[in-house]
């Protein structure tokens, strides 16, 4: 069996696609740390254990895992997006909940960086007196699209008479298609849906994203192109 897939790409105008062998994306995890100090009357901070300043540490100690622990060009990102905290304002809360996002281009330096995560947070957490719950899911892999059968679709395509490009560099952004890639040989490519003239140049998962609908014929040609050079080698 073999898999193949498209996504489509406003940064390619329509009858361009983008298609690689090799890392293409990156995994992608989440995390969500939970802080557990102890409440107390706003006025009386002395008498709690605050989750806000033990969180504020662990976030600022997160952001520097990237710069003091690895190569300055090791390709990966952690980003916190979410901090939560507190329901009144004269309340010094019992717990704070940061969540954020991982995405790593290797599978080595993905368990690195969940084992720094998690080591850090606890270490912060045992400092300042705080408990601490770490939720780590790994959602998707990284995504690699196999040699054989990338050059298949690009020449496909090519007969088709679209441009096909080469991926620049592997994306930060996620795909779960990876997931299948462990399962068979295959590949995703980037379909064009752009078109500057009519304004259609929003980034994906934007409020203004849109696209030239006239990409989907050709999305059904270069799926179709790609069916038929399959049989074609057996």
């Amino acid at each position: 069996d073999k898999v193949f897939a498209l996504h489509v790409a406003p940064e390619l105008p329509v009858g361009t696609v983008s298609l690689s062998a090799g890392v293409q994306n990156a995994s992608s995890d989440t995390f969500s740390i939970e802080i557990t100090g102890k409440g107390t009357h706003g006025a009386t901070p002395h008498l709690g254990i605050d989750p806000i300043t033990t969180g504020c540490t662990i976030v600022t100690e997160l952001s520097l895992i990237r710069s003091k622990l690895f190569d300055a060009l090791e390709p990966f990102l952690i980003n916190v997006c979410q901090f939560t905290s507190g329901y009144a304002d004269n309340v010094a809360p019992e717990t704070a909940v940061i969540k954020g996002t991982v995405r790593c281009l290797s599978e080595e330096l993905r368990s690195q960086v969940q084992s720094h995560i998690e080591r850090i947070s606890r270490s912060v957490c045992s400092m300042k007196g705080c408990k601490c719950s770490i939720t780590y899911n790994r959602v998707a892999p990284v995504l690699i699209n196999s040699k054989e059968e990338a050059e298949l679709a690009a020449k496909a395509i090519s007969e088709c008479g679209y441009t096909v490009e080469s991926l620049a560099a592997p994306r930060l952004i996620a795909e779960d298609f990876a997931c299948l890639l462990k399962e068979a040989p295959g590949c995703i490519f980037a379909l064009g849906c752009g078109n500057a003239d009519k304004g259609l140049t929003a980034s994906l998962h934007s409020p203004n994203f849109d696209m030239d609908e006239a990409c989907l014929q050709v999305g059904l040609e270069c799926m179709l192109a790609i069916y038929l050079k399959l049989t074609e080698s057996r």
